[in-house]
């Protein structure tokens, strides 16, 4: 029937201990490595001009790919679903400079070793799926195997065949685990030209079942929290809104709170809805297991005069102390382990019906001179050690904040030493949760609307992969005086949130950049 919602821990969902209300209120080496040594011919390396007469071939898009030796241009030549029912997927990446020894993992798919471009991913925001290119029972992947580097100025075409997404979608985001993302790309149908830089004829390879997964969008609140893994949701609600302490009668509080939980029920098809109780550590287990018994009670009697649709029926549960989503050890993370949570499908989300105004709205593409919407110079907190002053040699700029017509909202922005010795950064945006990639990450970057009081963290998979920068380590991490590095992350928010502040952590503290609007 139904869902399995891995609500995770504060250490794997990155919900630290006292960041809602604080935030609110306000290397690895070559070393490991596996696998057999592609040469620069299997992916016909060439220089200038493209091997396969493409090189007058006029990109849909151009994007830019983070290499520990500097930056490469990405573009997106073509993208179409072919007569076998899959989608193609051809693209160039292009050398500006001497590429160094990370460049064959920067499109792969979680550090895996294979040297290929199997990390490119299309991502339907609406049907909250992520789909990668196809592999064959054996794991060799249907797409481009690359080579340790490229001449200066050199390209590589680069090809990928994809599991179709359904008919109904007919537009998609392109994220990489190094690349800003490539928006609103439509999937042309009809017969796309054939791939030759693949070693495995997709006609006729036995193929693995697919890797499609769901993605996870997580909005962190004060009053409620809502959580949602491909087609289900689920609701967290504060206990401390709703009941008094060691109370399970509902407050004056809770009647608002609930009808707009109803609303969501209605409009989703499910007819069957589960609410869970849970408490924090405090008081014996006998007697949290219960009081969240009780509670969760008391909210399926209230829905129940809420909910307008007929045939929904209800399941209560207390869980006690069990399955915390923070540490017990402070008040913060109590506060957030007690909470009702309510689970059902989600709404049939509506997809776009046309494509996006000609006119634009400031998504990012590769440009020598970068836009900049916002900007902040960081300061350290009184009393700072020496590490986190380091924060002061920085300079943030928003590049692009940008909504494009399948929900998906990119943000883009960059990283200047302003300093005069190097920087390294290494671990200083959070995405410590993730081992599949090679490196940290940009996972701690979030977008806030202080209207509302509610954070969102990146997009995630369901293995908890955030579609942000990923690399730290083996792309552009250490900075010298005067140079920069772009990253970027994937969001999805309400339709109605237009502005929103950006909230970039560096080692122990985090610094806004306030009032920025979507485009």
């Amino acid at each position: 029937m139904k869902r399995v919602l891995s609500l995770r821990s504060a250490a794997r969902r990155g919900v630290a201990v006292g960041a809602v209300t604080a935030l609110l209120a306000a290397g690895c080496s070559d070393a490991g490595e596996t696998g057999t040594e592609p040469r620069a011919s299997d992916a016909q390396s060439t220089r200038g001009t493209d091997a396969q007469g493409t090189g007058g071939i006029k990109p849909l898009q151009v994007q830019r790919v983070e290499l520990a030796s500097g930056p490469a241009r990405l573009e997106l030549l073509s993208l179409g679903r072919t007569d076998g029912g899959r989608v193609a997927a051809h693209l160039r990446l292009t050398t500006e400079t001497e590429t160094g020894r990370h460049f064959r993992r920067a499109l792969e798919y979680q550090s895996s070793g294979e040297y290929d471009i199997g990390g490119i991913a299309l991502v339907d925001v609406v049907g909250n799926k992520l789909y990668f290119p196809l592999r064959t029972t054996t794991g060799e992947c249907l797409c481009t195997t690359v080579p340790r580097e490229l001449p200066a100025g050199g390209s590589l075409d680069l090809h990928a065949v994809y599991p179709a997404p359904p008919e109904e979608v007919a537009r998609v985001t392109i994220w990489a685990p190094r690349t800003t993302p490539f928006h609103d790309v439509e999937l042309a149908a009809g017969q796309v030209a054939p791939v030759p830089t693949l070693t495995v004829d997709p006609s006729t390879a036995e193929l693995a079942a697919p890797t499609i997964r769901s993605l996870l969008n997580n909005a962190e609140g004060l009053e409620q929290s809502t959580d949602e893994e491909g087609e289900n949701r689920r609701i967290r609600i504060s206990a401390d809104v709703l009941f008094e302490i060691d109370k399970a009668n509902l407050g004056p509080e809770a009647q608002r709170i609930l009808k707009g939980v109803a609303k969501e029920i209605d409009a989703s098809s499910d007819e069957a809805v589960e609410v869970d109780g849970y408490t924090d550590n405090t008081g014996t287990n006998r007697h949290n297991k219960d009081l969240s018994e009780r509670r969760a009670e008391s909210v399926v009697n209230a829905l129940k005069g809420l909910v307008t649709r007929s045939g929904v029926t209800f399941r209560a549960e207390g869980h006690g102390e069990d399955d915390p989503v923070a540490s017990n050890e402070a008040e913060e993370g109590r506060r957030l382990n007690r909470r009702v949570a309510v689970s059902f499908t989600r709404p049939t989300p509506t997809r776009p019906s046309a494509p996006p105004a000609a006119s634009g709205s400031g998504a990012f593409t590769w440009s020598d001179s970068l836009p900049v919407i916002g900007t902040l110079r960081p300061r350290a907190e009184a009393g700072a050690g020496d590490v986190a002053k380091r924060v002061e040699n920085l300079q943030y700029d928003i590049n692009a904040l940008h909504r494009d017509s399948t929900g998906s909202v990119s943000l883009v922005w960059t990283v200047t030493n302003k300093g005069t010795e190097e920087m390294n950064l290494s671990i200083d945006f959070k995405e410590h949760l993730t081992s599949r990639y090679e490196g940290g990450g940009t996972g701690g970057v979030m977008l806030v609307d202080p209207a509302a009081k509610v954070r969102y963290g990146p997009l995630r998979d369901d293995e908890d992969v955030c579609l942000c920068f990923h690399g730290l380590i083996s792309g552009n991490y250490i900075l010298d005086p005067g140079e920069q590095a772009v990253y970027s992350g994937l969001y999805k928010l309400p339709e109605d949130v237009t502005a929103i502040d950006v909230q970039i952590p560096f080692y122990s503290s985090s610094h806004t950049i306030p009032g920025l609007k979507i485009g």
